[in-house]
């Protein structure tokens, strides 16, 4: 009986937010996303939660703020620090987080690791996040056992939005630092650079911190400067 559940959900990661929050994480029609993992990082019920989705939807500001907030013993791993997979104890600690899951497995010789905590997690009803680029179907695993733990319990696809949406978005991340950026900026940044959010969302970083330091209204002109100058 496949006991996998799959949701589509739709972020918007506020990329520079210095606390990751499942607050400040702001998403379309997410509520029952965040709700279940509040619940997830309340209670220890050996859950197992796969994320995925393109880079900058957000998966990371999920892990950190889930992270944040358990109370109870817990591990978390990235592609920076995956070397602590060796020293985890796993009966002394009750969650694990692992995020970039697909580069850590890439990484060499990590696979066998990584399928010996989780099915060790799922076996002592312990709780595991995890999240990932990619849908386990289009991961290249020498295990099938590993993929089959991985879609055992829950599975979010989360999805970017869409180009009106993250103009909605500017907008609200300059209203919440002080200053207000004008449609026709928003539009410009849209047509003229990249357009995922981790970028956009560190545009308005440098925007700020310039516009503040040279006391300079946000237009075209400044904007282009500003973005060129990060990129020389």
């Amino acid at each position: 009986m496949d006991n996998t559940t799959k949701h589509d959900q739709i972020p918007i990661n506020f990329s520079f937010c210095n606390t990751k929050t499942l607050d400040n994480y702001i998403s379309e029609n997410n509520d029952h996303l965040i709700e279940t993992l509040k619940q997830f990082a309340n209670n220890n019920h050996g859950q197992l939660i796969y994320l995925f989705g393109d880079k900058s939807t957000g998966k990371s500001h999920l892990c950190k703020a889930v992270f944040n907030i358990i109370k109870d013993t817990k591990t978390y791993i990235d592609q920076h620090n995956f070397e602590i997979l060796d020293d985890i104890d796993i009966q002394n600690i009750n969650y694990l987080i692992i995020d970039d899951f697909e580069i850590i497995l890439e990484k060499g010789n990590t696979e066998d690791k990584l399928f010996y905590y989780i099915n060790e997690f799922i076996l002592s009803k312990k709780s595991l996040l995890i999240s990932s680029v990619k849908p386990t179907e289009q991961i290249d695993f020498s295990k099938n056992d590993l993929r089959s733990r991985l879609t055992s319990n829950l599975i979010f696809n989360i999805r970017e939005i869409s180009d009106d949406r993250k103009i909605e978005v500017l907008k609200k991340i300059t209203e919440d630092i002080g200053w207000t950026i004008e449609e026709n900026v928003c539009q410009y940044i849209m047509n003229h650079y990249q357009r995922d959010l981790f970028f956009l969302c560190n545009v308005l970083k440098s925007l700020d911190k310039s516009s503040l330091a040279l006391k300079k209204k946000v237009t075209v002109p400044f904007v282009k400067g500003i973005i060129e100058r990060s990129h020389s």
